[in-house]
Formats: structure tokens, sequence, C-alpha cells
């Protein structure tokens, strides 16, 4: 693989650009909210998680997420909306200047990810906020609550090669999660499964330089 074979950039947000709250009790944390009991209870999580499948893919909005949230849980809706915010944390070291870094070069971007409006809207700064990214960097910023999927399902990359128009064998990946590097993958993409416990700029920069899309940095 090399620069003269990829033609598209394409980044994750989660976990590749935005580090993430680990979870219920570390996003209530840094939200000032008292962790719900419900929240540990599997049925409660199921609940949860098909509640988010629904926002991500765009059939309920932040709002109609909230009050059903505090309906599961148990909290009010402005403590949900509260907890949510706290979830996508800061972008990660480097990145603002990564990205910027990468606009310079002859290659297209974008970004793929599962989200929401409410996340969508602080990434791209609609409010003062921690979680704000330079998007304007990106040529095509996609997200599954506008495209109607989320990842891994197949449809979302079949989505992103006809908006880009670029064929898949000459798409760049970058993610944090396994299945949805392994459905790119099988769609003939370049994966790299980046691990957010490392800086991913580190990885990004490195995978950028080995394929000559970005000069190596002086030691």
């Amino acid at each position: 693989m090399t620069s003269h074979h990829i033609e598209l950039i394409c980044f994750d947000i989660g976990n590749v650009l935005i580090e993430l709250s680990s979870g219920w009790h570390q996003a209530c944390a840094e939200a000032d909210v008292l962790f719900p009991d419900t929240a540990d209870d599997i049925a409660i999580i199921d609940h949860l998680d098909a509640l988010n499948r629904e926002h991500e893919c765009g059939r309920i909005d932040a709002d109609s997420f909230d009050a059903q949230a505090a309906q599961i849980t148990g909290l009010a809706p402005h403590q949900v909306d509260a907890v949510c915010r706290a979830w996508v944390r800061a972008p990660f070291p480097g990145v603002v200047e990564f990205l910027a870094r990468v606009a310079e070069s002859d290659t297209m971007t974008a970004c793929l990810s599962n989200t929401n409006d409410r996340h969508w809207n602080m990434f791209h700064g609609q409010e003062p906020n921690r979680s704000e990214l330079p998007m304007h960097l990106l040529d095509h910023p996609m997200a599954s609550h506008h495209i109607g999927v989320i990842k891994p399902d197949n449809r979302i990359f079949s989505h992103a090669e006809q908006a880009t128009a670029v064929p898949a064998e000459r798409i760049l990946f970058f993610d944090d999660n396994g299945e949805n590097c392994t459905a790119a993958e099988q769609r003939g993409w370049c994966v790299r499964k980046i691990d957010p416990s490392c800086n991913p700029v580190t990885q990004m920069q490195a995978t950028l330089e080995e394929v000559g899309i970005m000069r190596k940095t002086k030691q």
C-alpha cells in the first residue's frame, strides 16, 4: 500500500480523534450526576443500548433520547443530557495539528462515525464545549444519524464509497472497533485498527508515513 493507491483517508471519531468516557460511571462523575443503580442492571443496559442505536441511526433526536433514557434510568432528562455531553471528552493530544497536516496533503479526507445529533453538533462547535473538532478540514464528514445505519452494517461503508466516489481498495480507514474494522476489510478497504489506550495520533502518523502520504517527523 502506497500513497499512489490511497485516494481517501477516513477516520472514525470516538476513540480515534476524540477520547470517550469509559462508561456510565465516569460520565456521571464528570457530569456531577449521581450514578443510578439501574445503570448496572443488564436489562437496563440492553434497553439503553437499543435506544442508543435508535439515536445513532437518526430515528430519534436528543430530546426524545433524553426523555426515554430518563424513564429507563430514573434520572431527569436534563441529567441524561449532561451525562451524554460528558461522554465525549476532548480531542486526543495533537489531533487538531495532525488533521491540519493531513489537510495539506493531496489526499482526500473523511470521517465515518457512529454518532448522534447532540454529539455531532458538539464536534462542530455549535456551542462552547471541550469536544470541538476542526470538522472543516474534512472533505467528507459522514455520520450514522444522517445516513440511517450504523457500523458495522455493510450499507454504511457502501454509502461512504458512493458519497466520495472512491473505490473500496483506495480507502484507508482508521477505527478502534474490531467489528467495524473487519466489516471494512471485507469490503476491501485498507484498515488500521487504533488502540485508544495509546495516543492515536502517533499510530495514524506512523501509518501515513509508511504509505508515503506524510513525511516522517524529525526526532
